[in-house]
């Protein structure tokens, strides 16, 4: 009798688990920044790509991420789509607004390489960054971000953010 509730705690636990990570709220695209992308014509049709770019993921809760991405249309004016095959996450952390109108975020590079007993957790020491916004945008945060690093500016028009949060999860390392 012990064991059969053992067992049915442990898959009540697992299953509510499993439905918390499955309710993620879905990205929303006014809160994904872009550097500029530069599009060119891929081999034959109508199809268009970038080169890499660096693509910055704000959530409303404070969390940031920043992807190495490659976006991919067909057509002129078509919806700008993740290349999957080449996106790498490159820095995960949080932003928070500060009190002259900037953002600081703090963040590292995700743990790529699987612990062995050779390797020894070592974290990178965290990136402070502060950003300065520029200009107002309805329902986003700024026109653009400036930072030593970089110039973001908002990515509306993505067709499917979906990918983000999968590429986000695969680059999360579990305990």
């Amino acid at each position: 009798m012990r064991v059969s509730v053992v067992c049915r705690a442990l898959c009540t636990t697992l299953a509510a688990s499993a439905i918390a990570q499955s309710t993620q709220p879905p990205i929303d695209p006014f809160w994904i920044y872009t550097t500029a992308p530069s599009w060119h014509h891929i081999g034959s049709g109508d199809q268009f790509a970038t080169a890499p770019l660096n693509l910055v993921l704000l959530t409303p809760e404070g969390q940031y991420a920043e992807l190495r991405v490659s976006l991919v249309r067909t057509g002129r004016h078509g919806t700008s789509r993740l290349d999957t095959s080449n996106m790498i996450v490159t820095r995960l952390g949080q932003w928070t607004r500060t009190d002259d109108n900037a953002v600081r975020f703090t963040s590292r590079p995700p743990n790529p390489t699987p612990l062995t007993s050779k390797t020894q957790l070592t974290s990178p020491p965290p990136l402070y960054e502060n950003s300065r916004l520029e200009g107002k945008a309805q329902y986003r945060l700024a026109a653009a971000i400036v930072s030593a690093r970089q110039t973001v500016m908002p990515l509306a028009d993505l067709s499917d953010p979906a990918d983000l949060r999968a590429a986000i999860s695969r680059a999360v390392p579990t305990p």
